[in-house]
């Protein structure tokens, strides 16, 4: 899965750049793919499901923060990264 909370896990500075240039929310989380958690975590696992670059309901900002991405995590506040919403 290609998302913008993936790219901020990973700290890809560019690759957030590219979604946010392309109008991706920068406070987006994931919905419709959310779904897909509950069987993905029962089959194979917590560690299957955060590979797969699922969020657990995070921001990116929180991702990029959660795994140290410190350029990352500067790059989504600089864009206007909300840091008050809390995770879920």
């Amino acid at each position: 899965m290609n998302s913008l909370p993936r790219a901020a896990r990973l700290g890809d500075t560019d690759e957030i750049s590219r979604f946010l240039a392309q109008g991706v929310e920068v406070d987006q989380r994931e919905s419709d793919e959310m779904r897909k958690i509950p069987a993905l975590l029962l089959e194979q696992g917590e560690a299957e499901v955060e590979a797969a670059g699922f969020s657990f309901c995070r921001t990116p900002l929180m991702l990029a923060a959660l795994h140290g991405k410190i350029e990352a995590v500067r790059l989504l506040l600089s864009r206007g990264a909300n840091f008050q919403i809390k995770d879920v």
